[in-house]
C-alpha cells in the first residue's frame, strides 16, 4: 500500500498595503510565522487617473517650453496646440525592472507615473 512521507503545504494569503514603507515589516512577520515562501504577485498605486493627469498636465508644460526655445532659435514664434498624441504611458513598473534600476532593493521612484507624449505646436 502507498506509504505517505512528506507533505507540501501552500496556503496563498492576499494582503493589501496602503502604506508601501510598512512592506519589509510584513516580510518580517511573514517569514517569523513560518511563511518559507513569499512572492510579491503585483503591485500598483491609488489614484491612478489623477496621477496620469498631473503627469500629463506636466508633458504638456515640458514640451511647450522646449518648443518655445525651438522656435525663438529658429526667429520664430510658437503658436498654437495642433494635436497632442500619447506616445507612451506606463503605470507602475515591473520587478525586473525595479532590479536593473535599484541593484535589487525596492525603490520608490519605479511606482512613479510616466508619460510621454508628441505634442504639435503650429508656428507663426
Amino acid at each position: 500500500a502507498p506509504k505517505l512521507v512528506g507533505y507540501h503545504l501552500m496556503t496563498p494569503l492576499d494582503v493589501r498595503l496602503t502604506d508601501i514603507a510598512s512592506l519589509p515589516r510584513i516580510l518580517d512577520v511573514a517569514t517569523q510565522s513560518g511563511a518559507s515562501n513569499v512572492t510579491i504577485g503585483s503591485f500598483g498605486m491609488k489614484k491612478q487617473d489623477q496621477l496620469e493627469e498631473a503627469a500629463t498636465s506636466s508633458a504638456i508644460s515640458d514640451a511647450k517650453d522646449k518648443a518655445k526655445e525651438l522656435a525663438e532659435q529658429i526667429g520664430a514664434t510658437l503658436g498654437e496646440i495642433i494635436s497632442v498624441g500619447n506616445v507612451e504611458a506606463g503605470g507602475a513598473r515591473g520587478m525586473e525592472e525595479m532590479e536593473r534600476e535599484g541593484g535589487g532593493g525596492f525603490n520608490m521612484r519605479a511606482l512613479a507615473k510616466h508619460v510621454e507624449l508628441k505634442v504639435v505646436f503650429s508656428l507663426k
